[in-house]
């Protein structure tokens, strides 16, 4: 492994070695990867994406870490996290805005709050990146982020760049379906103008309205659950008296039963055997399969 090591060095020189995972997620949990690199640009990405497929070793597109569990063991493998111009955004006249996968959904907002573009709104408060929102198709309030793509820029497991116009890609609930290996490096936003004060005061209203349903404050991985077709995780697992239900240090909140909380010592195992739990409570009580939404890095 160490001539991989030293060669993913030579490709991305802003990589370390054995790095602790916990500090990059939202719920600060999980132990130590192979390498976390920082890819500054399509180059480097590239070619770090297509040595990591000839060698057969494992990679994770980390954003901000906010819909993700990773295991106490780590991950044997490498990180990859998006900088430099994958941080980018501009606009067009035509109401386009550019962003790199790296650029946060709460940046986004500003500079569409700066340019009196409205339309992504409901996006307000998600902790995640451009990237990241794309690959779990986030939305709330009844909107969706695929409502508002018109491209997405993707680099596929050979390295190869492959830009596919809204009408090319296939987006589900909570998720867009991608060939394994691929990473999204851009997207633009079809937007309307809009006037700048408007857009504050939706933004302001869905960020207050998350503020009084959800744990906003703790340290979480967000929604945990998917929603079933016509029903919500969150009563589901409320309904099977599981509110407030505590393994080791890893609790089901008591604002919104949907949300695993991290008391500040959690582990990946106390957090999966709540998960568990929850999932086997509510099939017992309700015959519904609840689908887990954040997802599991370094697990068997």
């Amino acid at each position: 492994m160490r001539k991989h090591l030293l060669k993913i060095k030579q490709i991305c020189s802003n990589t370390r070695f054995n790095v602790a995972l916990a500090p990059y997620t939202t719920f600060r949990i999980g132990g130590k990867a192979w390498a976390l690199c920082e890819a500054v640009n399509l180059k480097e990405l590239r070619e770090l994406v297509a040595y990591l497929n000839t060698e057969h070793i494992p990679y994770f597109v980390l954003g901000n870490g906010s819909n993700i569990l990773v295991s106490d063991s780590g991950f044997r493998g490498v990180v990859i996290r998006l900088k430099g111009e994958f941080e980018k955004l501009n606009s067009k006249k035509d109401g386009l805005i550019i962003a790199g996968a790296g650029v946060s959904i709460s940046r986004l907002l500003r500079y569409c709050v700066e340019n009196g573009l409205g339309g992504l709104e409901f996006l307000a408060g998600i902790p995640g990146t451009v990237g990241g929102a794309l690959f779990m198709n986030a939305g709330a309030f009844g909107g969706e982020i695929a409502d508002k793509v018109a491209e997405v820029m993707i680099v596929n497991p050979s390295g190869d760049v492959i830009l596919k116009e809204r009408k090319e890609l296939n987006f589900s609930y909570r998720k867009m379906h991608l060939n394994k290996g691929s990473i999204i490096t851009s997207a633009s936003f079809s937007l309307e103008a809009c006037n700048k004060e408007e857009i504050k005061n939706r933004i302001s209203f869905y960020i207050q309205r998350k503020k009084q349903s959800q744990p906003v404050n703790c340290l979480s991985a967000g929604c945990v659950f998917k929603n079933p077709e016509g029903d919500y995780a969150g009563a589901l697992i409320e309904k099977a008296g599981l509110k407030g239900k505590r393994i080791g240090d890893a609790i089901v909140s008591e604002i919104h039963a949907n949300f695993i909380i991290n008391k500040g010592n959690s582990s990946a195992s106390d957090v999966m055997a709540l998960i568990n739990l929850i999932k086997n409570k509510v099939k017992a009580k309700d015959g519904i399969e609840l689908e887990p939404e954040i997802q599991f890095l370094g697990f068997d």
